[in-house]
């Protein structure tokens, strides 16, 4: 337990961004839940109340982006469904026969569910959309469903109401306390990956923090420049949520965050390279010690003028 608390002492003190955000969500669930608590608003929803609980659990993330995302992705899905889940009760109430509204109703379940399971696939809607057709599937299965026995309109617009109070609490609270913006995360880990190239290009990076005797980066600085290599997950995650973001004192609405995405890509084929080179210079089997000489220091004089830039 004392690598534990000795761990999550350094992060708190290293992030204490990370700290901040779970105050953030602490303080959610214990607002939101005062509808479960307070007579006059219990009464109003009832048990409905959960769903904005169950909401400020599943939507709550660490930056502004990311929230608003699952929070727009949550409150569309939910609206959709429970908008189309209510056109097919009211077709329903049309047809006559047992057999027939069944049908109907399973008929309807199977081609909404199967298409939108279908569009998950395409890439642009996993990136941004995901958890919205999920919710949208959720939603609509529930409705539609629990209403062939019971009055699925009541339920439509209670869950409306309660997701959309978790929906609020989850926006105002990630923008109004501690704010964590992605696209401040993004522009810092960009500048942060170019520093650690500009570092392993500096002549005397690659004379001493490349260790000539075994070829390789040593400690902190090979754990640094493997996560530049990895970092293009990140990045792109960062870029998605940055666009979800509103305008803030830092970045406008039409940010050109492909760019830099671009300027990611470019620092990790630099990077390779520079690993690559390393790795040549600094081999035992494939050239005389002379030619690695020679050739270390045109690489080291190359290096070091393009630190420079």
């Amino acid at each position: 337990i004392f690598p534990f608390v000795s761990g999550a002492r350094k992060m708190a003190r290293e992030e204490p961004k990370k700290l901040f955000h779970c105050f953030r969500v602490g303080m959610a669930l214990c607002l939101v839940s005062l509808f479960y608590y307070m007579n006059p608003l219990y009464e109003g929803f009832g048990q409905n109340v959960m769903w904005a609980v169950l909401t400020v659990v599943a939507v709550f993330e660490y930056s502004v982006g990311a929230t608003v995302c699952k929070c727009l992705n949550r409150a569309v899905g939910t609206v959709s469904a429970g908008a189309l889940a209510a056109g097919v009760h009211s077709a329903t109430v049309m047809l006559k026969g047992k057999y027939a509204k069944l049908v109907f109703l399973q008929l309807s379940l199977f081609l909404l569910v199967s298409g939108a399971t279908f569009w998950r696939f395409a890439p642009p809607v996993k990136a941004q959309f995901d958890h919205g057709v999920v919710i949208f599937m959720a939603t609509f299965t529930l409705v539609s469903v629990s209403g062939y026995r019971t009055d699925s309109l009541d339920l439509v617009q209670d869950r409306t109401i309660t997701i959309g109070i978790g929906v609020s609490m989850c926006i105002v609270m990630s923008m109004v306390f501690w704010p964590a913006w992605a696209g401040n995360e993004l522009h810092n880990l960009i500048k942060a990956n170019m520093e650690i190239l500009s570092r392993s290009l500096d002549g005397t990076s690659i004379a001493g923090c490349f260790n000539k005797d075994s070829g390789d980066l040593n400690g902190k600085t090979r754990a640094e420049y493997d996560n530049l290599l990895d970092s293009k997950a990140t990045e792109e995650s960062l870029a998605n949520f940055a666009r979800w973001e509103p305008v803030n004192r830092n970045f406008c609405s039409v940010h050109p965050w492909k760019e830099y995405l671009k300027l990611g890509d470019s620092i990790r084929s630099c990077a390779r390279i520079v690993d690559a080179l390393d790795s040549v210079v600094n081999s035992e089997t494939w050239a005389p010690n002379f030619m690695k000489d020679q050739f270390s220091k045109i690489c080291v004089k190359l290096a070091s003028n393009t630190s420079s830039i």
